[in-house]
């Protein structure tokens, strides 16, 4: 029991990605790999397998985000899981919607709504 309590993560993760798979992370270490040789050989042949790389990486999340998406929304009960869809849509969206707050001018002087 120790054991599970101590390696099993609890919690959810605050960046989880629900479309982040395999195939992304592959792709991720090899943009890193191939950024990496440019910085060091700095030649257009290696600028120029790096932006290819950089490409096939944003294609990738772009689908695999675009492909999550439907997957969810198509099995989501609308009448049910209003809350779980927004959630799940602020997540792909990777935005911080946080509203600023708001400050109140009376007199001369600055009231937040905080």
């Amino acid at each position: 029991l120790k054991a599970a309590r101590e390696t099993i993560p609890r919690g959810a993760r605050k960046d989880y990605k629900p479309y982040w798979t395999a195939e992304v992370q592959k792709l991720e270490k090899d943009l890193e790999k191939t950024r990496s040789e440019a910085e060091q050989a700095q030649s257009v042949e290696t600028n120029t397998v790096y932006k290819a790389a950089a490409a096939k990486y944003r294609r990738e999340v772009k689908r695999a985000a675009r492909q999550s998406w439907v997957k969810t929304t198509e099995s989501l009960n609308l009448d049910r899981d209003g809350h779980k869809l927004w959630k799940l849509a602020k997540a792909l969206s990777d935005e911080n919607t946080s509203r600023p707050p708001i400050v109140l001018e009376q007199d001369k002087k600055m009231a937040s709504g905080r």
